[in-house]
């Protein structure tokens, strides 16, 4: 019994240690950071989320470029690709006053990125190459 319960820990000790080398290996030869966006700038584009979501309904709200991949200095942007359900000229300046009015105040530059739900499943903007990698290497707030 007790040769068998060792047997178990050394395979499951054996996974575990597999995994963790071959997540390493992926991300040190592919460099794919893992979220190393700091805490401030989540808590930004937190905070710049939850004053769009009262006055527009937001689908996806997701933060790229470097400030999401934590390679940015103290003048990059915070990017951010916002996704509506219908985006109407009103909408659009409402969010672009909020992304100003929160960036003001915090001394940063946001940059958001808005598309409604149609533009981003029905046209070619789909298949753009930021689009993409937004989908692939962005935050999810």
């Amino acid at each position: 019994m007790y040769c068998l319960l060792l047997i178990n820990s050394i395979k499951e000790y054996i996974s575990i240690y597999t995994l963790h080398f071959t997540l390493n290996q992926y991300y040190n030869y592919n460099n794919v950071r893992i979220n190393t966006m700091n805490d401030r700038d989540y808590a930004l584009a937190y905070e710049l989320k939850k004053a769009i979501e009262k006055h527009v309904n937001v689908l996806d709200f997701k933060v790229f470029g470097s400030r999401a991949k934590g390679i940015n200095d103290e003048y990059s942007d915070l990017d951010i690709l916002i996704v509506v359900d219908e985006l109407t000229k009103p909408k659009k300046d409402i969010i672009y006053d909020l992304a100003w009015e929160i960036g003001f105040k915090n001394d940063i530059f946001i940059s958001p990125l808005i598309v409604d739900e149609y533009e981003l499943t029905e046209t070619p903007v789909k298949y753009a190459p930021i689009i993409e990698n937004i989908y692939n290497e962005g935050i999810t707030i």
